[in-house]
């Protein structure tokens, strides 16, 4: 059961710091896949990783630790919201833009990752698309634009998604365009 817990609370963590499994291993000095994998439930933090991420989110380990309050117990800080499709989005690599002949820097192949984790955590928890750090980025905001479109709708091998995850990036895409914008 904490297991649950833990894995909820640290996608929550991840979320509200608007940060990618990538960029959250790389600042917590936990690989991505065990971040992963833990944040999904399916593998347990062992104490010393669990430090890292503590130290790294600046929280408490006993925070992480923490269960959830029981029934008719004051209420805890806000859980994680329900996550909806499949559990992972990979990430585009640079090398598989080139394999497409597509020309496209480092901070081009980070930031349309970002952009689509944006979308696809969007359409898995129902919560708002929100990715304050594209702001900061010196980027063509445009360009990742198109390459997103590209890399969603491309039917050239090798392809970058399964049409599952196509579906469900696109979800989180028509959910954003049917909510009003703010002028």
């Amino acid at each position: 059961m904490m297991q649950k817990s833990l894995a909820a609370k640290l996608r929550l963590l991840r979320a509200q710091r608007g940060l990618t499994v990538k960029d959250a291993a790389g600042l917590l000095g936990v690989d991505r896949h065990t971040l992963r994998r833990i944040e999904l439930g399916t593998q347990e933090a062992q104490y010393p990783t669990l430090a890292k991420i503590a130290e790294g989110y600046s929280v408490p380990v006993e925070d992480l630790l923490e269960e959830p309050a029981l029934a008719g117990s004051p209420p805890k800080k806000a859980e994680a919201p329900p996550e909806r499709g499949p559990a992972s989005l990979p990430e585009i690599e640079l090398e598989q833009l080139h394999q497409h002949d597509i020309v496209a820097s480092p901070a081009d192949a980070r930031v349309l990752n970002m952009y689509l984790e944006g979308l696809w955590r969007a359409q898995r928890t129902g919560e708002p698309f929100a990715i304050a750090s594209l702001a900061k980025d010196n980027v063509d905001h445009e360009r990742i634009a198109l390459l997103a479109t590209y890399v969603l709708s491309t039917t050239r091998e090798p392809r970058f998604f399964t049409p599952e995850m196509v579906e469900a990036v696109n979800q989180g895409i028509r959910n954003e365009l049917s909510e009003p914008t703010h002028a």
